[in-house]
């Protein structure tokens, strides 16, 4: 039997590795809390020791924090998920399709912005497939509103973005 601590991790990086995409901290903060498998403070110490560990980050995305799960935490889940029942993992499932969480495609777009000096910030664009970079942009902004501008113009366009770079530089 897994102790509450280590289930509460693993259900944390089956979530977001099932996710595709990094999460709101909230929703898998609510999805944990309100299926009653762990307490707060059980969930915050996992939280924390998952992100001290390497295996997820915390990332301030535009709309709050979110965590996404990195490749040590993609391996080590790869190495307990057996340890996850199939009633959890079928519940971690169906909220993730509840809330159009699940990835659509093998195709992952991340995007975030940060302020990297008085005047200057910094959009991040990535894009990824099947666990592949396959573009990793930084772009320097003079504003706020033009790098969030930048990281929501390019999740629809990322696809038409890479084809054009790769047609270009070959």
């Amino acid at each position: 039997m897994t102790d509450p601590l280590t289930l509460t991790k693993l259900i944390i990086l089956y979530m977001l590795n099932k996710a595709g995409n990094p999460v709101l901290k909230t929703h898998v903060f609510s999805f944990i809390m309100d299926n009653d498998y762990t307490n707060y403070f059980t969930l915050m110490q996992a939280c924390t020791e998952l992100c001290d560990n390497g295996l997820v980050e915390t990332r301030i995305i535009m709309n709050g924090p979110h965590l996404a799960i990195l490749d040590d935490g993609v391996e080590t889940l790869s190495s307990f998920s057996d340890r996850i029942s199939q009633p959890i993992k079928d519940d971690i499932n169906n909220y993730l399709k509840a809330c159009n969480l699940e990835t659509k495609s093998s195709l992952n777009v991340n995007t975030n912005y940060y302020k990297a000096s008085r005047n200057e910030f910094v959009a991040e664009l990535n894009l990824k497939e099947e666990g592949s970079e396959l573009l990793s942009l930084r772009i320097s902004m003079p504003t706020e509103d033009s790098a969030r501008a930048m990281c929501e113009n390019f999740e629809g366009k990322s696809e038409e973005l890479y084809d054009l770079i790769v047609d270009k530089l070959l």
